[in-house]
C-alpha cells in the first residue's frame, strides 16, 4: 500500500484468513493509517485494508487503494499557502462541528463532509416554468426531453471542496477504471469544478454526474447548444458559476485573490438543489407521463420499446425513472441487460468493460 512515496508492507498467507481483520486493525494501528474522506478512524481504515486482503486471497485484483485526499490535501495546502501570502486570511470557520452525509459507495468511502456554508445564501429563484414544446404546423407537438440522472446518486449536501478543478483524462482515454466508479464521482464531489464537453450531442450524463455530485460543471460550449437542447437545465444559474471572477478554466485553476468563495457555495447548492427537483430520473419520467397527459393518481401501465439492448443514456435513465416511480407497471421489451442483475441470484451476467463509459452511473 503506497500513500505518496512511502510503501507500507504487509505479508500474510492463506492460513491467516480468519484472522485478517485483526492484522489489518493491528498493521493500521502500527502505521498510523488512514483512508482518506469519511474513513479516518483506525476501525474505518482496518476494514478496507480488510477487504483489500480478501480479494488478493481470492485470486482477484483490489480496486485502487489511493488515498487520493491526503496526497491532495497536501497539494492543496501548498498551492493554497503560495497564493495567498499577500491575501487576508479569511473569517475562521463556525465551532459547530462539521456535518457528514451519506453517498452511494463502496466501502469505506460512505459518507463525506459538508461544506460550511455561508449565513448569507440569499432565497433560491423559485423553479422556472418546464421548457415549452415545439409544435409543427400541421405536425405533431415535440417536447423537449433530457437524460437524467437517478435520484439515490445525487448527494445530500455541498461537500467540502479540497481542489480548484477535478483531474482531467486525457483525450480518448478515461482517468478511472472499470471497477472505480467510487474513486470517479468522489473526485468530482471533492472539486469546485469539473471540465464537461459536448461529446455525440449536447446532453451527455457526464454533466449530471458533476452537478449530482455537488459540483459545478464547466461547460462553455453550452452556449452554443440548440434551444431545445438540455431545455430543462439553468443556463444561466450554470453560467453564473463558471463566469466567476478568478474561474480559469483553460489552466484548471482559480485566482483566490479575487474568488468568492461564498458568493461559489450559494450558487452551487442552488444547483444541487435544482438538479434534485428538477433532473433525476423520477422527476424526468413524471415530465413525460404529464405530457403524455396521463393522470397522476391510480395505477398506470407502460409498454416500453426499447428497440435494442445497446446502451443509450436517454432511454435506459427514462426506463429507469418510470420503473422508480410508485403505481407505475413498467413492461420494457427489448429490456437492457446492463439495468438489471440475473434474477434470483443478486449477480449480473454482464461486464462494465464493455459499456461506454464504463457502465457509470
Amino acid at each position: 500500500m503506497q500513500i505518496g512515496e512511502v510503501v507500507h508492507t504487509l505479508t500474510f498467507s492463506p492460513l491467516d484468513e480468519p484472522n485478517l481483520g485483526s492484522i489489518a486493525l493491528d498493521f493500521v494501528s502500527r502505521q498510523g493509517l488512514a483512508a482518506g474522506e469519511g474513513c479516518t478512524d483506525q476501525a474505518c481504515t482496518a476494514g478496507f485494508v480488510e477487504g483489500a486482503l480478501r480479494q488478493l486471497l481470492a485470486g482477484k485484483e483490489p480496486n485502487r487503494v489511493d488515498m487520493i485526499e491526503q496526497e491532495i490535501l497536501k497539494e492543496y495546502e501548498t498551492t493554497i499557502d503560495a497564493r495567498l501570502a499577500a491575501v487576508p486570511p479569511p473569517p475562521p470557520p463556525p465551532a459547530t462541528p462539521p456535518r457528514y452525509a451519506r453517498v452511494p459507495c463502496t466501502p469505506p468511502y460512505c459518507s463525506f463532509e459538508c461544506a460550511a456554508m455561508p449565513d448569507s445564501c440569499p432565497a433560491p429563484a423559485p423553479l422556472p416554468p418546464l421548457p415549452s414544446p415545439r409544435v409543427c404546423p400541421g405536425g405533431p407537438t415535440v417536447y423537449p426531453i433530457v437524460i437524467g440522472v437517478p435520484a439515490d446518486a445525487v448527494v445530500d449536501c455541498v461537500p467540502r471542496k479540497f481542489r480548484d478543478f477535478a483531474p482531467q483524462k486525457s483525450r480518448g482515454e478515461y482517468s478511472f477504471g472499470v471497477g472505480e466508479e467510487a474513486e470517479y464521482k468522489r473526485a468530482y464531489r471533492m472539486s469546485r469544478f469539473a471540465h464537461t464537453t459536448r461529446k455525440s450531442g449536447f446532453d451527455c450524463l457526464r454533466h449530471y454526474e458533476i452537478a449530482a455530485g455537488g459540483t459545478a460543471p464547466f461547460f462553455p460550449d453550452l452556449e452554443d447548444a440548440p434551444e431545445g437542447t438540455m431545455a430543462h437545465w439553468p443556463r444561466d444559474l450554470v453560467r453564473g458559476l463558471w463566469e466567476m471572477e478568478g474561474v480559469d478554466g483553460a489552466e484548471g485553476e482559480i485566482d483566490w485573490e479575487v474568488f468568492d468563495e461564498a458568493e461559489y457555495l450559494c450558487k452551487v447548492d442552488e444547483l444541487l438543489e435544482f438538479t434534485r427537483a428538477r433532473l433525476t430520473t423520477e422527476k424526468v419520467a413524471e415530465y413525460v407521463l404529464s405530457v403524455a397527459k396521463l393522470p397522476p393518481p391510480g395505477e398506470i401501465s407502460v409498454l416500453f420499446l426499447g428497440g435494442n439492448d445497446g446502451v443509450d443514456y436517454v432511454r435506459d435513465m427514462l426506463l429507469h425513472g418510470l420503473k422508480s416511480l410508485p403505481r407505475v407497471t413498467v413492461t420494457d421489451f427489448v429490456r437492457p441487460p446492463h439495468l438489471y442483475w440475473e434474477e434470483g441470484t443478486g449477480v449480473k451476467d454482464w461486464s462494465n468493460e464493455g459499456l461506454y463509459g464504463l457502465g457509470f452511473t
